[in-house]
């Protein structure tokens, strides 16, 4: 306790000791009372080259259609690995919760199963990564007017990934219940 008042003595004088200039002001500065510069919207589909000036540097960039396409290519790679890599963990998963159950929580066997559950969990979260790219694309083709086969097999993907995304939540539903607690 007396170590305690020391401290807040010795500090209370070192503030004492810090001059006696004036305390720093609370009133506005020069460059908080600005009023602010609203920036420029892209409007539509656009080159970069149309877009000169002040605008340029704040005008969001307008992909081609063309990209889109090999856009979606790449998301759909990525979920044809997703999906392999969960048939993998579900099947890893499954026999841990299998082993586990009816075991200590503490158990050799318990632990294997809540990292192989844990592991599980983690690619529900790169699940919902893919459903962020597939969105993200999906709303820059409806900003932009996009191809309907385009937007079609965007809708395709996600359907598949949302059925992938649903097999993860039951194996972790169905794995979690047969782990010991």
């Amino acid at each position: 306790m007396r170590r305690l008042a020391f401290l807040v003595l010795l500090s209370l004088g070192a503030c004492a000791g810090a001059g006696g200039g004036a305390w720093p002001s609370l009133a506005m500065r020069a460059g908080e009372n600005a009023p602010l510069v609203p920036r420029p919207l892209a409007t539509g589909p656009a080159s970069p080259a149309a877009v000169s000036g002040p605008a340029a540097a704040t005008a969001s960039p307008v992909r081609a259609n063309d990209d889109s396409g090999a856009q979606l290519a790449a998301i759909e790679r990525d979920i044809k690995a997703f999906a392999a890599r969960l048939d993998t963990q579900l099947a890893a998963t499954a026999r841990a919760a299998t082993a586990a159950a009816g075991t200590a929580a503490a158990s050799t066997e318990g632990a294997a199963g809540q990292l192989e559950l844990s592991r599980l969990d983690r690619l529900g979260g790169q699940g919902a990564d893919l459903r962020d790219r597939l969105n993200a694309l999906a709303g820059e083709l409806a900003r932009r007017g996009g191809a309907a086969p385009t937007m079609g097999a965007v809708g395709v993907a996600i359907e598949r990934l949302e059925g992938l995304r649903a097999a993860q939540a039951k194996g972790f539903a169905e794995a979690r219940a047969k782990l010991p607690r």
